[in-house]
């Protein structure tokens, strides 16, 4: 299994512990730290992306603007952790180096990136890290004693500098 694909399952675990402990209330809650948006719209986002480059990947062809979003999950944490799982089964079996053409629609039309399957993996990966770095903001506005990894939200290169930093105090 390729470390791309480790690292992403990993963020996928930490999802899941909170997804086991948040209750369904505080889940789709909508909060106004988030403008209206709830931890749960977070959490479906970030599904959003994964079945993106799952389908993507398989038509070779990815445009993260054009979502197959599903609101049912943004109620739901129980069935928005069965489809997280369901998502990573069908992102693992790829090389690296397949390429993948990426629409983008930064401005009135869209226009096409080459890419590949590894590069568009980390780009979910860091996508993932900061939604979770805004889920774990909606933790604490709720007040909420749901208990986190502490790597939780937070970057490898942030998780490496404050393990740096700690060595040298």
């Amino acid at each position: 299994m390729e470390p791309e694909y480790r690292a992403l399952a990993h963020l996928v675990r930490q999802i899941n512990d909170l997804l086991q402990q948040i209750p369904a209330a505080d889940y789709s809650q909508k909060l106004e730290l988030y403008g209206g948006s709830s931890i749960g719209m977070h959490c479906r986002h970030i599904q959003d992306f994964f079945y993106t480059l799952s389908a993507g990947v398989e038509t070779g062809c990815l445009d993260y603007g054009r979502r197959n979003r599903e609101p049912t999950l943004e109620n739901d944490p129980e069935q928005l952790a069965k489809t997280l799982k369901d998502r990573m089964i069908a992102i693992k079996d790829y090389p690296l180096s397949q390429p993948l053409i990426v629409l983008s629609d930064l401005g009135p039309e869209k226009k096409k990136y080459l890419s590949t399957y590894g590069r568009e993996l980390q780009f979910v990966f860091h996508h993932t890290v900061h939604h979770m770095a805004m889920i774990k903001m909606g933790l604490k506005y709720l007040d909420s004693s749901i208990k986190l990894s502490s790597e939780f939200g937070l970057a490898p290169s942030t998780i490496a500098f404050q393990a740096s930093s700690q060595k040298h105090e």
